[in-house]
C-alpha cells in the first residue's frame, strides 16, 4: 500500500475524508482526486484557455468552474494547494475513473465518505460509492466518522468458507502500516428448526445434545482460526478471535450487536457483488456499513477458481 487517494467533490461532506486522511498521513502519503463529469460538455462551446487556470503550487491546471468550491474547501480545512494535490479526471462516464485507477497500484487505499442521512445514503450507495467499490480493484476506506488517531485495533469480519488469503493479506498490510492488532470476528449461525429436525429429534436429552453439538462446532472453528492467528503471529501482528454462535439470528444481527458493544477502530469486510454491480440484497456487509458506527475498509471479493 503506497498512498491514500481521497475522493473529493469539494463539498462539506468530503471534508471528512480529507480530515481522516490527514490523521493517517504520518503512515501513508495522501493525494486527492476529483471526477469532473461536466467539463467535457463545456469544451464544445468554451475554449481551453477559459476552462482552466494555473495552480502554481501544483505546476498544473485546474478547471475554472470548481475554483470557488475548491478554495472554499481548502479554507474550511485550513490547508492550501501545497498541502493537498488534486488530480482531475475528466469524462462523462465512470469508465474514465476506472481508466485512472488502472494506472495506479491496486493496493493504494481509496478514501471516500458516506452519510448517515437517509436521503444522501440512498443517493451515495446507489451511485458513486458503490461504483467506486465494485468498479475498481482497490480497497476502499469508507469514512463514516472522525478519528483522533490511526487505528490501533482492526476488526476483520472473516468467514473461512467465503474469504481467502487475499483478504488476510490486506488485513496484514494495514496492520503493519498502522502498527495495529487484529480481531477476527466469525459468526456460526444455526436455525433452531433445522437443528431439531436433523439432529435433536430423538427421545434423548435434546438440550444436552444441542449444547454438545454447538460446543463441537465452536471447537472446530477455534481450531481453524488458530491457523490464521499463527499466520499473523509469524508476521509480528497480535491477533484475537471472537467466535459467536448464533441461533435464529442472521450473522449481521450478531455482528452489529457485538461491534456496538466491543468497538474497533476500523472494520474490514469483503462484500459479495450483486446483480447490478452493487451490494447484494440482504448483504451482511451492507447491513454492517449502514448500522455500525465505525469506519470501514472494503476489500474486493477474491474470485474463486
Amino acid at each position: 500500500m503506497k498512498e491514500i487517494l481521497i475522493a473529493t467533490d469539494f463539498s462539506k461532506q468530503s471534508d471528512l475524508a480529507i480530515e481522516v486522511a490527514k490523521k493517517l498521513s504520518k503512515h501513508l502519503p495522501m493525494k486527492a482526486f476529483h471526477w469532473d463529469n461536466i467539463i467535457h460538455k463545456m469544451k464544445s462551446v468554451v475554449s481551453d484557455d477559459d476552462l482552466y487556470y494555473d495552480v502554481s503550487e501544483w505546476g498544473s491546471k485546474a478547471p475554472v468552474h470548481v475554483k470557488e468550491e475548491m478554495n472554499d474547501q481548502f479554507k474550511r480545512l485550513g490547508i492550501t494547494p501545497k498541502d493537498l494535490n488534486v488530480e482531475f479526471i475528466e469524462g462523462g462516464k465512470f469508465q474514465s475513473l476506472k481508466d485512472y485507477f488502472n494506472g495506479k497500484s491496486e493496493d493504494d487505499l481509496v478514501m471516500i465518505t458516506t452519510s448517515d442521512d437517509s436521503v444522501w445514503e440512498r443517493v451515495l450507495f446507489g451511485n458513486f460509492v458503490e461504483k467506486l467499490i465494485f468498479g475498481t480493484k482497490n480497497p476502499v476506506y469508507l469514512v463514516k466518522q472522525k478519528i483522533d488517531h490511526a487505528p490501533k485495533k482492526i476488526g476483520l469480519c472473516f468467514d473461512p468458507e467465503q474469504d481467502g488469503k487475499k483478504f488476510l493479506n490486506h488485513a496484514l498490510d494495514i496492520a503493519k502500516i498502522f502498527e495495529a492488532s487484529i480481531e477476527m470476528i466469525y459468526v456460526e449461525a444455526f436455525d433452531s428448526r433445522d437443528l431439531h429436525k436433523n439432529i435433536f429429534a430423538t427421545n434423548q436429552d435434546t438440550e444436552k445434545n444441542k449444547n454438545n453439538y454447538l460446543a463441537y462446532k465452536r471447537k472446530l472453528a477455534e481450531e481453524k482460526f488458530e491457523e490464521y492467528q499463527e499466520f499473523f503471529k509469524k508476521e509480528g501482528i497480535d491477533s484475537d478471535v471472537k467466535i459467536i454462535v448464533a441461533i435464529d439470528k442472521t450473522p449481521a444481527e450478531n455482528l452489529i450487536n457485538h461491534l456496538k458493544q466491543h468497538p474497533v477502530d476500523v472494520l474490514m469486510v469483503e462484500p459479495s457483488q450483486g446483480f447490478t454491480n452493487g451490494f447484494k440484497f440482504n448483504s451482511t456487509s451492507y447491513d454492517l456499513i449502514k448500522n455500525v458506527p465505525v469506519n470501514f475498509v472494503i476489500v474486493k471479493e477474491e474470485k474463486k477458481a
